[in-house]
């Protein structure tokens, strides 16, 4: 396929969706809807091969259970949107999977969309062009989820404002994870912002707005790669315009002149700016008149990204609470990566012939001899959920020898991130 031919027309209620889609569900659930795209009206059903789909999808590994994984991952995703009416004003919400059926049979995969999801997809009022073959080079989900959140609004200055807690959620972060915002804006905005600007043919550029020191929300300024810079007389003019109060505060408190104050906020940006001037105000040393050379001191501080000073209690405290969080993400992708091994080896049981079933099951009963679990496996078998969950404990206990062929911990949390 032609570069030009391989943009997807993606509605905005499958891009702006709150989801904690991992990279590589991400990136499949595009390129199925590219393949299906043409006939979403015409056929339930669409098809592909599952060499085109490792292929779209930059995907180098040759484990098909880990695919299936994946594909059961987007049948339990859930986009919801609203549409409202021009001439009434009434609202229609509406709900569904983003995918509702998937089989693969050989080197076929068959899949089908829901009625609904099929009708909002096809003819989207609003929509993105997400091109696959730029998405296939990301490397992380962030990047990709900002891809596709700005890439609608290429053309314009900037993406619209998203509050802080609609954007982490549309960027797929979990609650619990980088709470204090300056980790969030390290490992999630300026990570996905670095990929964004190397891959995607367009630059961004985060801009943040705050109330009372603590930032509420957040747009990208946004930029073609061969968009003619502006001039330094055009620059200047807008940094006199809209940045006049730091340029004063530069000038009159920093001893700067004003082309100094302009130059230096053109060069590195009016937040990493705005951000030294509070820091180095609110200083003990700002404030008992110990600094010298201000103007010197400042350039220094935007130069080398000064931090405000800390003490040895700030660092323990830090470093306790990014371990807490680090144990606690730890502890989630166990506790995913269990689900998934046992649903795997439920799987794997239903395919073995009765006479193995037969003997798993006697060593299993002698596992389980003597407990409550005995006597509902008697009268239910492995259907009841506490029997099942206690035959997956023992099944990953003393068979192990059988989970050869299923994907590892860390290869699992690197396809979930």
């Amino acid at each position: 396929m032609q570069k030009k031919n391989i943009e997807l027309k993606k509605h905005v209620a499958t891009i702006h969706c709150s989801n904690k889609l991992g990279l590589l569900q991400r990136k499949l659930s595009n390129a199925l809807l590219f393949y299906a795209y043409p006939y979403l009206l015409q056929r339930e059903e669409h098809e592909i091969t599952m060499k085109e789909i490792c292929s779209i999808i930059n995907y180098a590994g040759n484990n098909i259970s880990f695919i299936k994984d994946t594909l059961k991952n987007l049948m339990t995703t859930v986009i919801e949107w609203n549409l409202v009416d021009d001439t009434t004003g009434e609202e229609d919400w509406t709900a569904s999977t983003m995918l509702a059926s998937v089989r693969i049979r050989g080197s076929v995969c068959t899949y089908s969309y829901s009625t609904r999801m099929r009708k909002l997809l096809y003819s989207p009022s609003m929509y993105g062009k997400v091109n696959l073959i730029i998405q296939a080079k990301f490397k992380s989900s962030y990047a990709l989820a900002l891809y596709e959140n700005c890439v609608r609004y290429k053309g314009l200055p900037a993406t619209k404002w998203f509050d802080l807690q609609s954007f982490r959620k549309i960027m797929g972060v979990p609650k619990d994870v980088y709470l204090i915002f300056r980790d969030f804006k390290k490992r999630v905005i300026e990570k996905a912002v670095e990929e964004v600007n190397a891959f995607s043919g367009f630059n961004v550029e985060p801009e943040f707005n705050k109330v009372n020191r603590q930032v509420v929300s957040v747009r990208f300024k946004l930029k073609n790669c061969n968009e003619s810079s502006n001039t330094i007389e055009e620059k200047n003019n807008r940094l006199k315009e809209n940045y006049s109060q730091e340029m004063e505060i530069l000038i009159q408190k920093f001893a700067f002149s004003r082309h100094q104050a302009i130059e230096l906020i053109g060069r590195y940006g009016i937040e990493k700016v705005k951000e030294k001037i509070e820091m180095i105000l609110s200083s003990q040393v700002f404030k008992n008149g110990k600094l010298k050379n201000l103007a010197g001191y400042f350039t220094d501080a935007v130069r080398k990204d000064y931090q405000p000073e800390k003490s040895s209690r700030d660092f323990s405290e830090r470093a306790q609470r990014e371990n807490e969080i680090n144990e606690k993400l730890k502890q989630e992708q166990l506790d995913q990566y269990i689900r998934y091994l046992d649903q795997e080896i439920l799987n794997r049981y239903q395919q073995f012939s009765e006479k193995e079933k037969a003997e798993i099951e006697t060593e299993f009963m002698r596992y389980i001899k003597g407990s409550l679990y005995y006597n509902l496996f008697l009268e239910q078998g492995i259907s009841n959920p506490l029997v099942s969950h206690m035959f997956c404990e023992f099944f990953r206990a003393l068979k192990k020898n059988l989970l050869d062929n299923f994907v590892g911990f860390n290869d699992f949390c690197k396809a979930q991130s």
